[in-house]
């Protein structure tokens, strides 16, 4: 009986699957001749507001499975600010923020006189504008790899990234089903060898968080269990599959940030202490505020952010070369600096967490459900604000798990994820990224492959990896040349239509009912 329902649950979720992607529905074919090179894929799972303790919920299969199939890091630090766009370019271009110049979800450029915030179409771009910063993307690009971007903040069909890129343009919210029709659509680009990088960015937990509170029921009970559900088909498509194995594909799931809970946030008001005349831009609200004096106000402003300072003991005021110090040292204890952005404000308010700094005209977030109950951005050392990344594939070593315990906290930030994805695409390091380094922490940029990847001559062992990145890539090399090929030509699903979606995400949450 047991194997019975279990053959028809395969059965029908097989069928669901071939359904979701039937030719006549706008699928496209795309000859072998066109694809990747046989290069190894890696499909990138983005949950905004993944708190690092998230993953940890024995109650919560995908990530269990996730975790015993693949290695984790918990807790990951965020750069500062712990906000979201910082954190996840810093993750795709391998800089702080100060240099790949998207500080806050809001950037203030002072040469265009503009504010840039997620939805901004010209977004990317500020990355090349300014400091010809390049993400992970541009460098498959110019090597002749596609990359797919689903939903991903700053990604739009407009200026150096079309269609092609931006799968699907950033969207707040998407609906679960389309976020499902996202990841299979994806998956199947992978396995048909039209993308070699898939980015899909859900912010689901961050929604939630803002709203609800990072430990309320609403949150846990029910959100994070449809981001559960997701994992769980991210790891069937991509780690549990065959064609994964031999294509050398990885699955990579990341948090950009945590979320503190707050009850009743403490409020220090800008207006109070700052004269409007005196304040030519002001960035963001709550955890951490940019500030842009009035040319000749410079002196005067930050006269009246110290008195602010000395009112308010948990809002912290920094200058740029203050923040720079403290939140990038591997970059300000160098002899030779990066070039700084001068989106960077001149003055940062920092608040400390349960306190919330107000600005002209920007309140105390309220929804429909009440008060905000969560909030980040703050200091990244707070617990709260720490993620989580999560990674399985042929050269992971199962079952490996980093904590405090076992390395040092100051060891691991986001943008180290940069390296490890570089070692898992194959891309070999350019002469520039090794003289970029020096504003990178050399012993962290490899630290993460180091820890959770097999040794390149004995696959099983636990040891530490001792080889560079290039000969991670001859060993990628070596695992595709094992994979069959073939010139027939491959489809490329692109279907609008969300219902076969729908009807997966419907039985992968019976199913995770059931086994609960």
């Amino acid at each position: 009986m047991l194997m019975t329902s279990a053959l028809s649950s395969i059965s029908l979720y097989t069928w669901l699957l071939i359904a979701s992607c039937r030719l006549p529905a706008g699928c496209h074919a795309i000859s072998s001749a066109s694809s990747s090179g046989g290069q190894a894929p890696l499909f990138v799972l983005l949950l905004d507001g993944l708190r690092w303790d998230y993953p940890l919920d024995s109650n919560l299969t995908g990530f269990s499975r996730l975790r015993q199939r693949g290695a984790s890091v918990l807790p990951l630090r965020p750069v500062y600010p712990s906000l979201c766009l910082p954190n996840i370019y810093s993750m795709f271009t391998g800089v702080y923020p100060h240099h790949h110049g998207l500080v806050g979800n809001e950037n203030y450029d002072p040469s265009l006189d503009a504010i840039f915030n997620k939805s901004s179409p010209g977004l990317m771009s500020l990355l090349h504008t300014e400091l010809g910063v390049e993400t992970l993307w541009d460098s498959l690009s110019r090597v002749g790899r596609r990359s797919l971007l689903y939903y991903l903040p700053g990604c739009a069909y407009s200026g150096n990234y079309g269609p092609s890129v931006c799968a699907r343009p950033y969207r707040t919210m998407a609906p679960l089903e389309e976020v499902q029709s996202a990841l299979l659509e994806g998956a199947k680009s992978m396995r048909n060898g039209y993308a070699d990088l898939v980015v899909l960015y859900v912010d689901l937990l961050d929604w939630g968080g803002h709203r609800f509170g990072p430990e309320s029921a609403t949150n846990r009970r029910r959100l994070l269990r449809q981001i559960d559900v997701l994992v769980r088909l991210a790891t069937k498509q991509i780690v549990d599959s065959d064609w994964g194995a031999s294509a050398g594909a990885h699955l990579l799931v990341i948090g950009d940030h945590g979320m503190s809970g707050v009850v009743k946030a403490d409020r220090a008001d800008l207006q109070n202490f700052a004269k409007h005349s005196d304040v030519l831009r002001v960035v963001h609200v709550g955890a951490a505020v940019g500030v842009w004096p009035v040319p000749g106000k410079n002196q005067s402003l930050w006269q009246m952010m110290q008195l602010m300072q000395s009112q308010h003991p948990h809002v912290e005021v920094l200058t740029d070369a203050q923040l720079i110090s403290r939140f990038y040292p591997r970059v300000a204890n160098q002899p030779e600096q990066p070039a700084v952005s001068a989106r960077l404000p001149p003055i940062s308010l920092l608040a400390e967490p349960g306190i919330f700094v107000e600005t002209f005209h920007r309140h105390y977030p309220s929804y429909s459900s009440g008060p905000a109950r969560g909030w980040h951005g703050y200091d990244p050392v707070a617990k709260d604000m720490h993620t989580a990344v999560l990674v399985a594939g042929p050269l992971v070593q199962p079952g490996k798990f980093l904590s405090n315990a076992t390395i040092g906290f100051d060891a691991v930030e986001s943008l180290d994820v940069y390296p490890l994805m570089r070692r898992l695409l194959g891309l070999k390091d350019s002469e520039q990224h090794y003289r970029n380094r020096i504003w990178r922490r050399q012993s962290s940029s490899r630290l993460l492959g180091d820890l959770l990847l097999k040794d390149d001559d004995d696959p099983a062992s636990g040891m530490e990896r001792k080889h560079n990145d290039e000969s991670a890539a001859l060993m990628l090399d070596r695992l595709n040349a094992k994979s069959p090929t073939s010139g027939a030509e491959s489809v490329i699903c692109r279907s609008s239509s969300s219902s076969s979606a729908a009807a997966i995400l419907l039985l992968m949450t019976l199913q995770l009912v059931f086994e609960l």
